[in-house]
């Protein structure tokens, strides 16, 4: 899956863009990992796109096994997109995307300039050095 790297103030955001491949499984997601660290990005933006459609039926346990290697490896995580057709279908989802926005560890995001300006109110400190 290809990635960008994209400085954002002190934060460096390893972007999966939409038109890239789906993440279906944990190595899926070890590959991004391994992609943030190798070019010390601090935060991971994927679009909701490349999610599987498993992923928003949280039932399957595809979100939570995803989202839990995130967070066991202090990697932030932000999804961005357009999610009211999957928040409409599951009550549950609703109310974990909700939670998730009043943390650190993940967000649900509408668009990319809504993660600017979640980290513009400074609630991600560089974790890393920039190079």
């Amino acid at each position: 899956m290809r990635s960008v790297i994209i400085p954002m103030g002190t934060v460096r955001i390893l972007h999966c863009p939409a038109q890239e491949g789906r993440i279906a499984s944990e190595g899926d997601t070890d590959s991004l990992l391994s992609a943030a660290w190798e070019h010390c990005a601090q935060l991971v933006a994927i679009d909701a796109s490349c999610l599987d459609e498993s992923f928003f039926q949280l039932s399957s346990g595809l979100a939570g096994r995803l989202v839990q290697r995130f967070v066991n490896y202090r990697m932030p995580l932000a999804i961005l997109g357009q999610l009211g057709r999957h928040l409409d279908a599951s009550r549950a989802l609703s109310d974990y995307v909700r939670e998730s926005n009043h943390g650190n560890a993940v967000w649900f995001l509408d668009r990319f300039a809504d993660l600017e300006s979640r980290l513009g109110s400074d609630v991600l400190a560089p974790r890393r050095p920039l190079r």
